[in-house]
């Protein structure tokens, strides 16, 4: 049996933006969970977007400057996760295209 790579940093104390490099375990988070919620806090910033839009539109927002601001979050969120998106179909596509 081959025993994990560790090393400074490496141990399953080294976490980023809360997400453990272990193994997850039992009460861990999984890739497609972490996956999903991303997913959704996306579409929550593109609703809230669209709903202030639309309340800048009909007159009721006070505030053009939070609209703005909030449509242009929502914006960015999409480039990166159309980003993020572009690059594993890139490294699927170069697994892919190995051979064994």
């Amino acid at each position: 049996m081959i025993s994990p790579v560790s090393g400074p940093g490496l141990g399953p104390e080294f976490k980023i933006d809360g997400i453990s490099a272990g193994t997850p375990s039992g009460g861990g988070s999984s890739f497609g969970g972490i996956l999903s919620d991303k997913v959704g806090a996306l579409n929550d910033l593109q609703n809230q977007a669209a709903d202030q839009s639309q309340a800048l539109a009909t007159g009721q927002a006070t505030d053009v400057a939070s609209v703005v601001t909030t449509v242009e979050q929502a914006a960015l969120a999409m480039q990166l996760a159309v980003q993020v998106r572009n690059k594993a179909v890139d490294a699927y596509q170069e697994l892919m295209r190995m051979q064994v």
